[in-house]
């Protein structure tokens, strides 16, 4: 193994829908979501120190792309990239991602 991709079908509009409520019948919203949407949330992603630069980020991002398209997905959205992540985001750029938003982290001293 070389990294990850935590990966998801976008339900965020049946949640919006449900109002946030599963039950009684937001759950049935949600599963029909699951099938219509053509969005998948990427959310975390991470290659070990030792392939980093080598290769496993593409390969990662490959099978990423085969694995969208198998299931049907015509956008992705990765998500919660930190702004000081410098390689996360030239490689989201390098693969013709467009960062829209950025994370930062603010330290203050109590």
């Amino acid at each position: 193994m070389v990294g990850f991709i935590f990966g998801f079908a976008d339900v965020s509009a049946a949640i919006q829908r449900s109002q946030g409520r599963l039950f009684p019948f937001g759950i049935f919203d949600i599963l029909i979501e699951m099938k219509r949407t053509k969005w998948i949330a990427l959310n975390g992603a991470g290659v070990l120190p030792e392939f980093q630069g080598r290769g496993g980020n593409a390969l990662l991002y490959s099978e990423m792309e085969k694995t969208v398209h198998e299931y049907g997905f015509h956008h992705a959205d990765l998500t919660q990239v930190a702004e000081s992540a410098v390689q996360m985001r030239r490689d989201l750029e390098n693969i013709g991602g467009v960062a829209y938003k950025n994370h930062r982290v603010f330290i203050r001293d109590v």
